[in-house]
C-alpha cells in the first residue's frame, strides 16, 4: 500500500472513530454544564460535536470541553496510532 493510500485509510477511520465517540459523548455527558464551562451555547456544542452539522471543534474547545467534563475520550479518539 503506497503512503498516500495509507493516509486515506488512516484518515477516514480516525474520522469515523472520533465520529463515533463525539455520539457518546453527547449522550452521556451534561451538555448544558460543559458548554457553560466551555463558554458557548449547549446548542452549539451539541452541534460542533455532530458529524451531520457544519459546525466544528476547534482544537481550544475540544481542550476546554474535555476539561470542563474530565472525559478525555475526544483527545484520546484522536491520538491513538500516532
Amino acid at each position: 500500500m503506497d503512503k498516500q493510500v495509507a493516509m486515506c485509510v488512516l484518515r477516514e477511520r480516525k474520522q469515523k472513530a472520533f465520529d463515533e465517540v463525539c455520539h457518546t459523548f453527547r449522550a452521556t455527558e451534561n451538555m448544558t454544564n460543559i458548554a457553560n464551562q466551555a463558554g458557548m451555547s449547549p446548542t452549539m456544542l451539541r452541534n460542533k460535536l455532530n458529524p451531520e452539522q457544519p459546525h466544528v471543534l476547534s482544537p481550544v474547545e475540544l481542550l476546554l470541553i474535555t476539561k470542563a467534563s474530565g472525559n478525555h475520550t475526544l483527545i484520546n479518539s484522536l491520538l491513538l496510532d500516532l
